[in-house]
C-alpha cells in the first residue's frame, strides 16, 4: 500500500504568516523613508503634493498643445520652487519651459532654457539631470548642423554621466561623440569613443549599441586599409542584427560589406552584398538606402567600364533621390553622374561636379567634399586643364591630410590594441574628482539614504528567502504527489498482475493434475493412440507452465535490476531456430507453417538469453493467435548499426486502442483468448518491452483486426556488458 505525505496546509499557513509580517515591515520603512526624504530636501508634504499636481496639469496642457497654459503652469512651478529655495525643482521648472519651446520648434530658446536648468541642477550635484540637459542641447545643435557646438555639449554630458552609475546613457553619449568626430575627420577621437561605447555595451549586454560600434569601427579600419579587421567587425555586427531581427540595420551592414569589398577591388563580392541589401531595403521600404545602394552598384559598373549599366543604376537612384528631396543622396549621385558625363559632354560633367561640391559643403560633410575634390581633379586631368587639376589635387590632399594622417592611423591601431587585450584599462573613469565641502545636513541625509537602501536590500533578501522556501515546499509537494501517483499505479499493476498470474498458474496446475489423474486411473484401459494424445497434452501443459514460470522469473529480475547483459557473438539463424524449439509441439498440433527468411551469415554481438526470451515470447504469441493451418513468418535483416527481427502472423490481430496501451510502460494488457480459447497472463509482451530496454532495443507493433500482427524488434549490432 502506497503512503503519501501532504504538507500543503502547513506550508500555506507558514507562508501566509511570513507575508503578513513582511508587508507590515515594508509599510513602516516606506513611511519612515518618505518622511526622511521630505525633511532632507526641506520640502513639506503639502508643497510636494502641490508641485506634483502642477506637473500633471503641465503635462496635460503640453500633450494638448495648449502652450500658453503649459507655460503658465511652468511659471507657477518655478515660483513655488524659488519659494522653497530648491535648486533641483527650479531646474525642473526651466526644463519644463524648454519642453514647451521644443514643441513650438523654437530650438535656440529651447537650448537657452536647458542651459539655465543645467546651472541649477549642477548646484545640487544632480549629475544625471545635468548630463541629460547637456545631451539634449548637443542633439539640438546636431539638428541645427552646428557640429562643433554639439560636440562641446556631448563632451560635457559625458563628463557628468561618468560621475553616475548610468552606463547606458554614458554609452549613448560616447556613440554621439564618436559619430561627430568621425564626420569631422578626427578619426583617432572617433575610434577612442567607439571603443569606449563598445566596452560599455558589452558590460550592459546591449547588442544594439555593440553592433553599431562594430559597424563604425569597420569604417575606421577601411581608412587604414585594414580590410581583414573591417570584415571581422562586420561579421560580428551582421550576426547580432540578424539575431535581433533588425532588418534595417542588417541591410546597412550588408551595404558596408559592399563598401569594403569595393575598397578591396573585389567587385563581384561587393555587388552580391549590395543586391542583398537592396532586397531587404525594398521589404522595409527604405528608399534612401535603396538609392545609395543603387548608386554604389553604378560606381562598380563604371569601374568595370560598363557605362550603360552605370547610367541605368544612377538614373534609378536619382528618381528615388528626387522624390525624397534628400540633399546627401543628390550630392552623391551628381558626383558619380558627372564622371560618366565626362566621357561625352564635358560642360555637363563640370556643372554636375561643382553642384555636388556645393551641396556637400552645405551639408558640412567632409567625406563627400573630399570625394568631390578627388573627382574634380580626375575630371580636369582628363580634359587637359592642368591648372585646375592641380588646384583640386591640392585641396583634396589638404583635406585628406587634415582628416587622416599616418600618425592618426598609428593612434587608432594603439587604441584597437588597447581595447582588444585582456589587460585593457577601465574605460569609463571619473574625469575629475571634485573637491566639494559637504555640510552636516548633507552628510546626515546621505546616511539616512544609505540606511534606507540597506533596509530595503535586507527586505528584498528576506522576501527572496521566504519566496524561495515557498517554492522549495511547493516543488517538494509536487514531487511527493507525483511519486504517490506512480506508486499507486505500480501497486495497481502489481496487484493486477499477481492476480492474473495466480489464476493462470491455478489453471495450468489444474490441467496438469487432471491429465495425470486420467492417465493414472485409466492407463490400463487406454490404447497407444489415447496414451500418445494425453502425453502430448501433458507435454503442452508442462511447456506452458515452464514458459509462464520463466517469464515470471525474468520479469521479477528485471524489476530488481538483477539482469546482467553479457554480449556474445550470435548467429541470427541459430537464435531463431533455438527460439522455435520449445514452440514446435504447439506448431505441429495446429499444423502451422513456419517460414524463416534469414541470411545464414547474419551475426551480431548481443545478449543471447535476452534475445532468445524476447523472440520465443513473440513466436509463442504468433502461434497462439494464428488459426489452424495458418502461417508464421520470422524474418531478419540488418543496416549499418542495427539488427531487425520481425515475427508476423495472419491471426486475429488487435484493435488500435490496444496497440496504444502497449506503448505505455505502466500499462499491463490482459491477454485475450487465443484461437482455441486459451487465455494467458499477458506477461509476455510486458517482459519483452522490459528486456529490450536492457540492450538498448525497441519494439514496433503493427496490427489489423482479423488480419494479423507484426512485431518487429530493433537492437544494436553490438552492445556493452553491464
Amino acid at each position: 500500500m502506497a503512503i503519501g505525505y501532504n504538507s500543503s496546509q502547513y506550508m500555506q499557513k507558514s507562508y501566509s504568516q511570513d507575508i503578513q509580517r513582511l508587508t507590515i515591515l515594508i509599510l513602516v520603512l516606506m513611511l519612515f523613508g518618505l518622511k526622511s526624504m521630505a525633511n532632507q530636501r526641506g520640502v513639506s508634504a503639502p508643497d510636494t503634493a502641490r508641485i506634483v499636481s502642477l506637473n500633471k496639469k503641465f503635462d496635460a496642457a503640453l500633450e494638448a498643445k495648449d502652450y500658453a497654459a503649459a507655460k503658465a503652469y511652468a511659471d507657477t512651478i518655478l515660483s513655488v520652487s524659488r519659494s522653497l529655495n530648491d535648486n533641483t525643482l527650479i531646474g525642473d521648472a526651466y526644463f519644463s519651459f524648454g519642453q514647451v519651446e521644443k514643441a513650438m520648434q523654437n530650438r535656440n530658446v529651447f537650448i537657452e532654457q536647458l542651459k539655465t536648468a543645467s546651472v541649477y541642477y549642477k548646484r545640487d550635484n544632480a549629475y544625471r539631470l545635468t548630463g541629460k540637459c547637456y545631451f539634449l542641447i548637443g542633439q539640438t545643435f546636431v539638428e541645427l548642423n552646428d557640429l562643433n557646438s554639439a560636440l562641446e555639449y556631448f563632451y560635457e554630458s559625458y563628463a557628468m554621466r561618468a560621475k553616475t552609475d548610468d552606463s547606458l546613457s554614458l554609452a549613448n553619449v560616447a556613440v554621439n561623440i564618436a559619430s561627430i568626430e568621425y564626420k569631422t575627420g578626427d578619426y583617432p577621437a572617433a575610434s577612442d569613443y567607439f571603443f569606449r561605447a563598445l566596452k560599455l555595451a558589452e558590460g550592459l549586454k546591449n547588442d544594439k549599441i555593440k553592433a553599431m560600434c562594430l559597424s563604425n569601427l569597420s569604417h575606421l579600419s577601411n581608412k587604414m586599409n585594414n580590410y581583414g579587421q573591417s570584415l571581422a567587425y562586420l561579421e560580428q555586427a551582421l550576426e547580432i542584427q540578424r539575431r535581433l531581427g533588425n532588418r534595417l540595420s542588417e541591410s546597412n551592414v550588408l551595404s558596408n560589406f559592399g563598401n569594403t569589398y569595393v575598397e578591396m577591388k573585389e567587385y563581384a563580392k561587393a555587388k552580391e552584398y549590395y543586391e542583398d541589401a537592396i532586397k531587404i531595403k525594398k521589404e522595409i521600404n527604405d528608399e534612401k538606402g535603396i538609392a545609395m545602394a543603387l548608386g554604389n552598384l553604378g560606381i562598380i559598373a563604371r569601374l568595370e567600364n560598363d557605362t550603360a549599366k552605370a547610367k541605368e543604376y544612377y538614373n534609378r537612384a536619382r528618381i528615388i533621390g528626387n522624390r525624397l528631396g534628400d540633399k546627401e543622396v543628390e550630392a552623391f549621385l551628381m558626383s558619380n553622374l558627372a564622371l560618366l558625363s565626362s566621357m561625352g559632354n564635358h560642360q555637363e560633367s563640370e556643372k554636375l561636379l561643382l553642384n555636388s561640391l556645393q551641396k556637400s559643403k552645405e551639408l558640412g560633410n567632409p567625406i563627400l567634399i573630399m570625394a568631390n575634390y578627388k573627382n574634380l581633379k580626375e575630371y580636369y586631368e582628363k580634359i587637359g586643364n592642368d591648372k585646375k587639376a592641380l588646384e583640386y589635387a591640392t585641396l583634396y590632399q589638404s583635406l585628406n591630410d587634415s582628416t587622416f594622417r599616418t600618425e592618426n592611423s598609428n593612434k587608432i591601431l594603439e587604441l584597437q590594441t588597447k581595447y582588444e587585450t585582456a589587460e585593457k584599462e577601465k574605460q569609463v573613469a571619473v574625469l575629475t574628482s571634485e573637491k566639494l565641502e559637504k555640510d552636516i545636513k548633507l552628510q546626515n541625509a546621505r546616511q539616512i539614504r544609505l540606511l534606507l537602501i540597506g533596509g530595503m536590500a535586507f527586505l528584498i533578501i528576506l522576501a527572496a528567502l521566504i519566496y524561495s522556501r515557498y517554492l522549495i515546499k511547493k516543488r517538494s509537494q509536487a514531487q511527493l504527489a507525483l511519486m504517490n501517483n506512480q506508486l499507486k499505479e505500480l501497486n495497481s499493476t502489481k496487484d493486477k498482475l499477481f492476480s492474473i498470474v495466480s489464476h493462470d498458474l491455478k489453471n495450468s496446475v489444474s490441467a496438469f493434475t487432471n491429465i495425470t489423474q486420467v492417465l493414472n486411473n485409466s492407463f490400463e484401459k487406454m490404447n497407444q493412440k489415447d496414451i500418445k494424445y494425453y502425453l502430448d497434452e501433458l507435454s503442452g501443459s508442462a511447456g506452458s507452465m515452464k514458459q509462464l514460470f520463466g517469464n515470471l522469473l525474468n520479469w521479477a529480475k528485471s524489476q530488481q535490476n538483477m539482469i546482467k547483459v553479457e554480449p556474445v557473438n550470435i548467429r541470427v539463424l541459430n537464435l531463431i531456430e533455438d527460439s522455435l524449439e520449445p514452440v514446435w509441439p504447439k506448431i505441429n498440433s495446429k499444423k502451422i507453417a513456419v517460414r524463416i527468411e534469414c541470411n545464414e551469415h547474419l551475426e551480431l554481438m548481443n545478449d543471447f538469453d535476452i534475445l532468445n526470451t524476447v523472440l520465443r515470447n513473440l513466436i509463442t504469441n504468433a502461434v497462439k493467435f494464428s488459426p489452424a493451418e495458418g502461417e508464421v513468418v520470422v524474418s531478419a535483416w540488418k543496416n549499418e548499426s542495427d539488427m531487425h527481427i520481425k515475427v508476423a502472423d495472419k491471426g486475429i490481430g488487435m484493435e488500435p486502442e490496444q496497440i496504444e496501451l502497449l506503448k505505455n510502460p505502466y500499462n499491463h494488457i490482459l491477454s485475450k483468448p487465443d484461437t482455441e480459447g486459451e487465455k494467458g497472463a499477458g506477461l509476455g509482451l510486458s517482459l519483452c518491452r522490459e528486456l529490450l530496454t536492457k540492450i538498448s532495443g525497441t519494439m514496433h507493433i503493427m496490427s489489423v483486426k482479423n488480419e494479423g500482427s507484426q512485431f518487429e524488434i530493433i537492437v544494436p549490432l553490438s552492445v556493452q556488458s553491464n
